[in-house]
């Protein structure tokens, strides 16, 4: 049986730019009901940079930071904690970024806290989805077409030359490969 390699191709970026794209609307839509939450007031328990050593190709090491932010919140006489001041965090590249929010949230400080009303559980600090989670999303998008092009192009000029050997009477063997 003949590997056929474009069409693996193809069907990889799909695969890959659905579950981009299904990530990144999900993180959307939360972003986007949570400018409707109700909020309560709350207290920042910690707040500090957590620096995170990653190791890529090659053995090549690299550092990104993370705002490690939890908050502690009464909803109905239930007290919840949450260590999520976004909807999407993402590991910032630059430590000035993670201070930056780090100093926005000091520790002891009260805050309004936003909370889902049906799993009062799922709160921020800060409602709506960032900008990058929008560009997630349309990475993910193009990804995907780019897939079913792909696909497309390699599948559909195939069926087109099947159907003209048809007509001419011929018993076509488009190869798929």
């Amino acid at each position: 049986m003949k590997l056929n390699v474009p069409l693996i191709f193809a069907l990889v970026f799909v695969i890959l730019g659905l579950v981009v794209s299904l990530i990144s609307y999900r993180r959307l839509s939360v972003g986007r009901a949570s400018t409707n939450w109700p909020s309560v007031p709350g207290q920042i328990i910690s707040s500090e940079v957590k620096t995170i050593e990653h190791v890529a190709e090659r053995k090549r090491a690299y550092v990104t930071y993370r705002a490690e932010i939890s908050f502690g919140y009464d909803v109905n006489g239930r007290h919840w904690v949450s260590s999520q001041p976004l909807i999407d965090q993402p590991e910032k590249t630059y430590a000035a970024e993670a201070r930056a929010l780090v100093a926005k949230y000091p520790a002891g400080a009260g805050v309004r806290v936003y909370y889902d009303p049906a799993n009062p559980s799922l709160s921020v600090l800060e409602r709506g989805a960032l900008p990058s989670t929008y560009v997630a999303f349309g990475f993910g998008l193009a990804v995907t077409l780019l897939g079913l092009a792909l696909f497309g192009f390699k599948v559909f000029p195939r069926l087109a030359a099947a159907n003209i050997a048809i007509r001419n009477g011929h018993n076509p063997d488009p190869g798929w490969g």
